[in-house]
């Protein structure tokens, strides 16, 4: 079972494509 994650950086970009992320399922992890 393969977990997708994210790594995104802090600032508005960052935020808006952690919620991009989560829509499509991704297990976000903020740097």
């Amino acid at each position: 079972m393969s977990i997708k994650i994210g790594f995104i950086g802090a600032g508005r970009v960052g935020t808006a494509l952690a919620v991009k992320l989560k829509e499509v399922g991704y297990n976000v992890v903020g740097v």
